[in-house]
């Protein structure tokens, strides 16, 4: 669910800012990834329940990082 309102998200901001090459969609996801998605991850791995947060934040996080270079592709690419 998560994954939809990134998506839709991303597809405002790719309009918004006139993004319209991949080179341009990879950098947007990028900065995207690196900017809000992983350190969200970051951020919600360090607590109490998760024995090895950083081992988890930068697996996730670079999952966060490539799914945003990958939607951001995939949505300048459809336009």
């Amino acid at each position: 669910m998560c994954g939809i309102f990134t998506t839709v998200t991303s597809a405002t901001r790719i309009i918004t800012l006139q993004i319209q090459s991949i080179a341009a969609a990879t950098l947007f996801g990028a900065l995207m990834g690196n900017g809000y998605l992983a350190p969200s991850t970051v951020n919600t791995a360090i607590n109490p329940n998760v024995t090895h947060p950083l081992s988890y934040g930068l697996i996730s996080g670079s999952y966060f990082l490539l799914s945003g270079i990958l939607v951001s592709v995939i949505l300048v690419g459809m336009r």
